[in-house]
């Protein structure tokens, strides 16, 4: 079984954060992944999952597209990589400009979690 390929500038982050915490003794590590749900809503139903039994999307609102991109910007402080996620992401929208925002920041690596069945009409997300 291949495993899946981890990023190198993940672990470079972490090592960083881990380093700097040994040097300056402070126990806390500071975040080296920011996981970001930018929405609840999915195009599926499956059964094994909560989102659509829960009804999630109806008990929370969205932020929208600049409230978005400053929540990423107060947290690229913080936080070098990015890992979008949801519900489904790609339902989002205005999802190709956030990811655009979080590429301007340098957030690095930017995952991004999907089933894949929109990806067709949103193929320059992955540019």
């Amino acid at each position: 079984m291949n495993k899946p390929p981890i990023s190198k500038d993940l672990i470079k982050n972490f090592i960083k954060s881990y380093v700097k915490s040994k040097v300056f003794r402070n126990p806390r590590l500071d975040p080296f992944i920011l996981a970001y749900f930018v929405t609840f809503r999915c195009n599926l139903q499956c059964s094994y999952c909560s989102y659509s039994k829960l009804n999630y999307s109806t008990k929370f609102k969205e932020l929208d597209t600049s409230k978005t991109k400053e929540i990423l910007r107060i947290c690229r402080e913080i936080a070098p990589s990015l890992a979008i996620s949801g519900g489904e992401p790609l339902i989002r929208e205005d999802i190709t400009d956030i990811v655009k925002h979080a590429k301007e920041l340098k957030y690095k690596p930017i995952s991004l979690f999907t089933n894949s069945l929109l990806l067709p009409d949103k193929e320059e997300i992955l540019e």
